[in-house]
């Protein structure tokens, strides 16, 4: 398995001790996945007319994700406006595949051509399966059903295979002023709202706003 991420963010925010006149506050948030995956389940076994006995299996798959999260906003207070961007990229790749023969017996060289002949058999049907030619498939079993092995008692294949690909996106927009409030006192920073996602930078929108909700005005003097 590899995961590839590529985090990125920048900002102009400076925090402010002072009024905020006529300030207004817009921005928004994207957020993309891709998930594919890909897998092939395989079994084969072979009786021969002397009772030696053929077994092979395999297995495959194969999965990709991809997720990207973007947002950008902009800050306008009187005639100054401060813009603001994150950016988080993240790609991961995970395959594998296992495979295994037995053979109880002592196979004669008619038997083994036989049983090659068994499996390329079976490999096109598999190969004609991974393009989506299912019609294709099924005639190529058919014809084999029709073949005469001298040396095969009976054979038996059974094969799974899978594929799917999901694509979602998402995006949030968000427009509105910001009161204008003064602070009584610097104090500390303002929280950042994680996302959902632990694993994920924070929600940068999420972070604006918090940080512009209503302060305590100072007392007039």
């Amino acid at each position: 398995m590899s995961t590839v991420s590529n985090p990125c963010s920048q900002s102009g925010l400076i925090p402010g001790r002072q009024t905020m006149p006529d300030a207004r506050f817009s921005g928004y948030v994207k957020k993309q996945s891709v998930s594919a995956y890909e897998s092939l389940d395989a079994g084969l076994t072979i009786k021969t007319r002397e009772g030696d006995l053929v077994t092979l299996t395999s297995s495959t798959f194969a999965r990709f994700d991809a997720s990207m999260y973007n947002s950008r906003g902009v800050m306008q207070t009187g005639s100054d406006a401060v813009s603001l961007a994150e950016n988080h990229r993240q790609i991961t790749l995970s395959s594998g595949d296992s495979f295994s023969f037995s053979v109880v017996g002592d196979l004669s060289d008619e038997e083994l051509e036989d049983i090659e002949n068994i499996v390329k058999g079976i490999d096109d049907i598999i190969s004609r399966m991974g393009k989506g030619n299912l019609n294709g498939s099924v005639s190529k079993a058919m014809s084999m059903a029709m073949e005469n092995y001298d040396t095969v008692a009976m054979y038996q294949a059974d094969i799974t295979y899978q594929r799917s690909y999901a694509v979602n996106s998402e995006l949030t927009s968000v427009d509105r002023d910001v009161p204008d409030t003064r602070l009584s006192s610097p104090g500390p920073e303002p929280e950042i709202l994680p996302r959902e996602d632990s694993t994920a930078p924070p929600l940068l929108l999420s972070h604006i706003l918090r940080t512009t909700a209503p302060r305590v005005r100072n007392p007039i003097q």
